[in-house]
Parts: structure tokens; C-alpha cells; sequence
């Protein structure tokens, strides 16, 4: 026997039967969750200001290049959602996005971040998506995020010439150089060789000999004798520079005023100190005077220079030290100073003279 058409009745052997055929709606389709949601319409300001000729956009400066990355002004056309902004600097070793697709943000929530690029090329990837806990966790598809990218390249603040007729040379105008050293020394690196601050020249001059550096130096040190670099350093008039060529001072009071322009985390070698945290034994205030502000514990030690001339050690001494990632006044002598245990061992900071 051959049915009606649907809808229509019919009889059979077990009467009379009303066939009804229900058609499906593709919105009523199972699956998956899915995002119908519009992606936001993503605007970028930033200070400073791209360069929107290039593509991807670039921003430049000398390093360390601080930029404000706005996304503030992001627009979203679906009522009743809520955006999220995400950043990507490109300088921490991991991809912009995981295998799974999700962002890996090193900022998110906030829709302007400051951020600090140290010298190199980076690749800065910016997103906003709505509803973000949907984003990252039940599977919206891309049609909900917007994705921008920048580059920004911060380079290194090159020495100035010397003027014509200048007289040449460490000293009188042309770049002193500077590095920290490639070695640790004890807190008693004063007990030896010709003593106190003297031994932490020699260390400086061998170190620099061995990798070729022309000229004399001294190490960054005071101690109680009333040796420090305020009264014994030569004070170029003129810019104090990394071995790689970065600046780090103008000259000797942009030296020892409120801060460097770049750590001092090259080695005599030109090797990055790879650390931000080594510790540099100074005994100094970055003005380049002896510290006395890191006493010991019940007056044994009066000074920051473990017992005065760095010839002593002692779990009630103290030295204090300054930090090789830091270019501000942290990078002389930081908020801390260490005991001077034969165990604790530091670098130092080696200037040249002439």
C-alpha cells in the first residue's frame, strides 16, 4: 500500500492514521557551541606614535623604549557583551597564541598598558575579543576576537663624536668605557695584593688586559680611608659607554645623578650578564660617595664596606651592593647589602681613566 503525502490521512490495517512530517530548523541543529557574535571593530592608539606606513605599524626609539599601547577606543556592536583586551610584547619567549588557539596574554583586562622594551625588534600582538570567559573556554570561534600587530624597535643610544679639535681620549671628553666584571670576588678581596679598593683596581686592569682593553681602571668602591669615586675617579667630561657600545651616561654628573641610561650588564668580554639580579659589591651611593647607610648589627660594622677596606669577613659585617639589571639608583648601591661571609662572593664595576 503507498502512503499519502504528508500531512494527509490515510487508512492502513490498523485504521485510520494522520502521517505528520516535522522539518528541523538549522538554528535547532546539536553540535559544538558556536559564536554568532560580531568581532569588535579594534582601534590602537599608541605613545609614541606608529608609523602607520610601514606594515606591520613600527614604533622606534632608543632603548629602554617605554610604550602605551591604548586600546580603550575598541568597539563592540553586540548589545549586552562585554570586551576584554589582551597583549602580546613579543619579548618573553612564547608565542602569541597557544596551540589551542587561545591568546597568551602578558596583559589582559585593561585596555591601556605601559610596557618597556630593553634594545632588539619585537613583534607586538594586540587583541580584544567579547565575552572573554567564552573566549578561552568554550570553544567561540574567531569570528569574536580582533588581532592587530606592531613593531617595535628599540635601539641602543650610540656615543656622540667627539667636537673637532677635541682633545682625544678617556678622560678628556672621549668615551670611557665600562664593564662589570666577568668574576665573583669574596667580601675580603681587600686582604690581598696591594689592599682595599687598590685590589679591586688590579682586578679590574687584569680583567681588561686579558680581553684587550686599552687604558687603566678602577673599580667602582669606597671604603674608610676616604677613597671613593668622588675623589679618585677621573671625571670625563665627556659620555661613559658599555664595551658593546651602549651608553650609559652622558658624562660624569649624568653618571652619578639620579640614574643610568642603560644597566651596566656587559662584561669585559662583551658577555650579558644574563641575571637582572647579580649583585656588585660598591660600597657607594650612585653619586659616586662612600655608603654609610648599611650598618652592621649592634656597630660592628659602621660602614658598607665590610669592616672599612674590604679586608674582613664576618656574619655581622656588612657590604652593600648595587645590581647589574638596574639603571636606576639601585644599580650602586640597592636596598639591601649583604653579609660579608667568605661564602658570599660579587662582582664589581670596572671604569676606565684615560
Amino acid at each position: 500500500m503507498r502512503m499519502r503525502e504528508a500531512g494527509w490521512p490515510f487508512w492502513t490495517a490498523f485504521g485510520f492514521v494522520f502521517l505528520l512530517t516535522v522539518h528541523a530548523s538549522p538554528l535547532e541543529e546539536r553540535g559544538p557551541a558556536r559564536s554568532f557574535n560580531v568581532a569588535p571593530n579594534l582601534v590602537l592608539r599608541t605613545t609614541p606614535a606608529a608609523d602607520y606606513s610601514k606594515d606591520p605599524p613600527l614604533i622606534e626609539g632608543t632603548a629602554p623604549l617605554s610604550v602605551r599601547f591604548n586600546l580603550c577606543n575598541t568597539e563592540d556592536s553586540d548589545a549586552g557583551d562585554s570586551l576584554n583586551w589582551q597583549f602580546h610584547f613579543g619579548d618573553s619567549r612564547t608565542p602569541a597564541f597557544n596551540g589551542d588557539g587561545t591568546f597568551n596574554a602578558d596583559a589582559d583586562h585593561e585596555c591601556r598598558v605601559d610596557h618597556v622594551f630593553s634594545e632588539g625588534t619585537f613583534t607586538v600582538t594586540l587583541s580584544a575579543t567579547d565575552k572573554h570567559l567564552e573566549d578561552q573556554s568554550r570553544g567561540v570561534t574567531s569570528l569574536a576576537r580582533s588581532t592587530t600587530r606592531v613593531t617595535v624597535r628599540a635601539q641602543r643610544k650610540e656615543a656622540p663624536a667627539a667636537p673637532a679639535g677635541a682633545t682625544t681620549g678617556c678622560g678628556s671628553g672621549a668615551p670611557c668605557l665600562v664593564f662589570v666584571t666577568s668574576i665573583n670576588v669574596p667580601a675580603n678581596f681587600g686582604a690581598t695584593g696591594r689592599g682595599g679598593v687598590l685590589s679591586g683596581d688590579d682586578t679590574c686592569n687584569g680583567l681588561a688586559a686579558t680581553a684587550g682593553r686599552a687604558g687603566t681602571y678602577k673599580a667602582w668602591l669606597s671604603d674608610g680611608a676616604g677613597n671613593s669615586p668622588s675623589t679618585t675617579f677621573v671625571q670625563n667630561p665627556g659620555p661613559y659607554v658599555l664595551v658593546n657600545g651602549a651608553m650609559i651616561a652622558n658624562d660624569w654628573a649624568d653618571l652619578t645623578t639620579l640614574g643610568l641610561i642603560a644597566p651596566i650588564n656587559i662584561d669585559e668580554t662583551g658577555a650579558t650578564v644574563v641575571s637582572p639580579f647579580e649583585n656588585v659589591w660598591t660600597g657607594t651611593r650612585p653619586n659616586g660617595t662612600r655608603a654609610t647607610r648599611f650598618d652592621g648589627v649592634g656597630g660592628f660594622t659602621p660602614n658598607g664596606q665590610c669592616s672599612g677596606n674590604w679586608d674582613q669577613t664576618g656574619l655581622l659585617r656588612r657590604g652593600s651592593v648595587g645590581h647589574t639589571g638596574s639603571s636606576g639608583l639601585g644599580w650602586s648601591a640597592g636596598l639591601i647589602a649583604r653579609n660579608c661571609l667568605a661564602a658570599n662572593t660579587n662582582r664589581l664595576y670596572c671604569f676606565q681613566q684615560q
